[in-house]
């Protein structure tokens, strides 16, 4: 299904300010040896990217976050279990 004329306009602008971080990164990780910002800004740019595309509403990213870390650290009890 395609998207409306504000979600390609945000992607637009999404992709406007990652592509330029994630091509200095490219910069100074592979060209100037600095791995530790060229790392550091490819993350970011991949990030906003991957936030654009799965993110709804910026609110929900914790929300997100959160039920997973809560579905891995909490074990649900079994119905055949007797809980005393």
């Amino acid at each position: 299904m395609g998207q409306s004329i504000f979600g390609q306009f945000s992607l637009l602008v999404t992709l406007a300010f990652a592509l330029p971080a994630m091509a200095a990164g490219v910069d100074l990780f592979f060209v100037q040896g600095n791995t530790t910002w060229g790392g550091a800004l490819i993350g970011i740019g991949v990030l906003m990217i991957l936030m654009e595309k799965y993110v709804d509403n910026p609110f929900d990213a914790g929300s997100i976050v959160g039920e997973t870390v809560v579905e891995a650290a909490v074990k649900e009890p079994d119905e055949g279990e007797d809980e005393q």
